[in-house]
């Protein structure tokens, strides 16, 4: 009653929702949002208040798991040495895949790029950055209209790289990639 109480004194008379923790008898803990409103009569004296009380506490335990996983996932991607990217294709009027804008990149893709993430993500690739070959845009158009996963080893002249490529339809108009440098092990091999 003192926090609706003090909310009103602010000018808050439309109500309050928050928080708080029930501990049972058995020692278990349930959370609690609570939603109040007050009525007040025509001088602004406090008649009464209104509220419900809903039991959230397992709707509190998923978010605090998927929180948990989120935050595994993005330590992956921040730390995974594969360069990776979301982005969508990018066509002329006939129809062919010109071009790509990035979505999102990891660290990995930045440090190739040797740009910050600012200056990546939302741009077109081969139109804002560098160029780009038109067989990985065969490629990845091939993925995005089939939405087969593929799988190929071509070359990058924008960074004079050898890449080991995976793309993966993530929807209707975006893929997303992992790229391995694999220049060295084609050296080694005496194909470069």
């Amino acid at each position: 009653i003192k926090k609706i109480m003090a909310g009103r004194n602010r000018g808050n008379n439309s109500g309050m929702t928050y928080d708080f923790e029930f501990r049972h008898k058995d020692g278990s803990i349930r959370l609690f949002s609570v939603n109040t409103r007050t009525v007040l009569d025509k001088t602004g004296k406090l008649i009464e208040v209104l509220g419900t009380f809903i039991d959230v506490t397992e709707r509190k335990k998923v978010q605090d798991a998927l929180h948990a996983t989120e935050l595994q996932y993005h330590q992956l991607f921040d730390s995974m040495s594969e360069i990776f990217q979301v982005f969508e294709l990018v066509y002329n009027k006939e129809g062919k895949a010109v071009d790509y804008c990035l979505i999102d990149i990891n660290p990995a893709f930045e440090h190739l790029a040797n740009k910050p993430r600012e200056q990546l993500v939302g741009k077109h690739v081969n139109r804002d950055l560098w160029p780009v070959e038109q067989y990985w845009f065969e490629k990845f158009d091939q993925v995005l209209k089939t939405g087969a996963p593929a799988h190929y080893e071509n070359y990058g002249q924008a960074f004079q790289r050898h890449y080991d490529l995976f793309i993966y339809r993530l929807n209707e108009k975006q893929l997303a990639s992992i790229a391995t440098d694999v220049t060295e092990r084609k050296v080694a091999e005496g194909v470069l």
